[in-house]
């Protein structure tokens, strides 16, 4: 029995990878400078010279889908709705244009054009297809448009917001809660901020003048912006404080989703955090490369028998450099605390079913892997896979999938491994 074990604890061990960030084949060595995804496998960029990519499988393979249209257009953002349909804005240095595709960039129509007012950012809900559009002032009005169609069409009725001085806005600089609050980022020391849907706005302060890039969880409250360094919310936008961060250069692209946060600079390295942005590590530094925009999307993993799923995040910069990465859904922080040593505890309840919870310690900034194997040492499920801070985190298994017996659950992180056995029962 003890020399089964031992050889099935050989086999699990031999095949824990660490898939961090990888990179991915653009075919392109333009600057793309935006990314976007939607769940069910629609990932789009773009960048200089008319460049856009499409992938319709989260970006296992990018293919070309730009046009003559906008081929001497640099494009700044990207809006992805699904596989088939984005929209992407450019400008010519005297006008600003948007396009929109439903057919996977085949054909491309130009559904915006105006004077003047480049336009930095383009969110919309791809369930709903509401949708705001933010540009620099024209004439002393900051250029905003709504869109209840998917952004075939846009009407700037009562969207009314004053230009204070000289200001103007970042491409990439917003965050859409996908129904009436929108957030967009200055050059002004300010945010503005709309609760209902453009018809009055209000301006919170920053530490720093810019607000390069910009995103807020809608659930929490929590946000983050990037200046020259971070400045992060606990209240909404209420309030902005300076959050320390590693590196150094302008913070230009950032993401989010549930409590982990990350962000980029005008350098080689992607930064993570675990905690809500209160603390932070560096994911991966890649030599040579610019990132300069970040994008996620949640992807739901259907032949998964644990019913789980991963949030899918890309970064964008130089050279047609595409970077993704994953994290599963559902790791819960305990405690941000540095305990002395790894560990990994007994699941509870065992027996159980059908799902049980299983807690670990992490003492250092490791990337970490959670993986369940049946008595054959075959892979079930992978509950972690990313690059954690220190801290004790708790995750669930379900089992609702799965036959009674028994599971192996093993832990990976740095030079440490343990392997611990729990029991299904139905």
């Amino acid at each position: 029995m003890k020399t089964i074990l031992l050889v099935f604890l050989a086999c699990i061990i031999a095949s824990v990878s660490n898939a961090q960030w990888v990179k991915q084949t653009s075919g392109t060595t333009q600057t793309l400078y935006s990314v976007s995804a939607t769940t069910g496998g629609g990932a789009w960029a773009c960048g200089t010279a008319g460049t856009v990519l499409h992938s319709d499988n989260y970006g296992g393979t990018w293919n070309s889908a730009g046009s003559s249209l906008f081929a001497a257009l640099d494009l700044y953002n990207i809006c992805s709705l699904s596989e088939f349909t984005a929209l992407v804005t450019g400008s010519n240095g005297t006008g600003t244009f948007v396009y929109r595709t439903s057919n996977s960039g085949a054909n491309w129509t130009q559904v915006f054009s105006q004077t003047g007012g480049f336009m930095n950012v383009i969110n919309i809900n791809p369930l709903t297809g509401k949708g705001f559009m933010e540009g620099d002032p024209v004439g002393g009005r900051w250029s905003l448009w709504k869109t209840t169609d998917y952004g075939v069409t846009w009407d700037s009725g009562g969207l009314y917001l004053q230009q204070a001085g000289s200001e103007a806005g970042w491409n990439n600089s917003g965050s859409f809660n996908g129904n009436n609050e929108f957030f967009f980022g200055t050059n002004n020391s300010r945010v503005y901020r709309t609760t209902n849907e453009g018809l009055s706005w209000s301006a919170q302060t920053t530490p720093e003048a810019n607000s390069y890039s910009l995103f807020v969880n809608f659930d929490n409250g929590v946000g983050l912006s990037g200046g020259t360094g971070l400045m992060r919310t606990t209240n909404s936008g209420n309030n902005w404080s300076t959050q320390s961060s590693p590196g150094t250069g302008n913070v230009l692209g950032m993401t989010g989703a549930e409590n982990k946060f990350w962000f980029v600079r005008q350098g080689e390295s992607i930064y993570s955090s675990n905690f809500g942005g209160t603390s932070w590590i560096t994911d991966t530094t890649v030599t040579g490369a610019q990132f300069l925009a970040m994008g996620v999307v949640l992807a739901i993993i259907t032949d998964d028998p644990n019913g789980g799923g991963l949030y899918y995040q890309w970064a964008v910069g130089n050279t047609g450099n595409i970077y993704r990465s994953d994290f599963s859904l559902g790791i819960t922080p305990v405690s941000s605390n540095t305990p002395e040593r790894y560990s990994l505890s007994q699941n509870y309840p065992n027996p159980f079913n059908p799902s049980s919870k299983i807690k670990f310690d992490i003492s250092k900034a490791d990337f970490v892997t959670l993986k369940v194997y049946n008595t054959l040492g075959q892979e079930v499920t992978k509950l972690v896979n990313e690059n954690l801070q220190p801290g004790t985190y708790e995750v669930t298994f379900d089992g609702a999938g799965l036959n009674s017996g028994i599971y192996f659950y093993t832990i990976k992180a740095g030079d440490f491994v343990e392997t611990k056995k729990m029991m299904l029962v139905k």
